[in-house]
């Protein structure tokens, strides 16, 4: 669990820790590539959901929140900084803290149905 949390999604540029390998390629590529400053400059959608089930991607983070917050029912006291500045350590607490920042039940907006998200197993 420890190296999970502390090694697996480290950026190798400013050392942030993000919860997640999907996480981690929005950092790198939100903060820390030219090409992607690029595109947004151009007005392109660049900013993909946080949610790797979901291909929605948007022109502004701003829209990116709305989404996150009607669709897929985020909190809207959730730390939208994380992308940016990932935790600010790898201790249990604060993924104890981004999972419940999110809810179980989880909508992709498809007929109604509703997909559930679970905490993975610890083995």
């Amino acid at each position: 669990r420890h190296y999970d949390q502390a090694h697996r999604n480290v950026c190798s540029v400013c050392r942030a820790i993000l919860p997640s390998a999907h996480w981690l390629d929005l950092h790198i590529q939100e903060h820390h590539d030219a090409f992607f400053s690029a595109r947004v400059a151009r007005g392109e959608k660049a900013f993909a959901c946080f949610l790797p089930a979901c291909t929605r991607v948007f022109s502004r983070p701003q829209k990116r929140k709305l989404h996150m917050i009607d669709k897929h029912h985020f909190a809207r006291s959730f730390n939208w900084s994380l992308v940016r500045s990932g935790l600010r350590s790898a201790n249990s607490a604060d993924v104890d803290r981004l999972a419940s920042a999110f809810q179980r039940s989880v909508s992709f907006g498809r007929h109604g149905t509703q997909s559930r998200m679970q905490r993975p197993q610890n083995n």
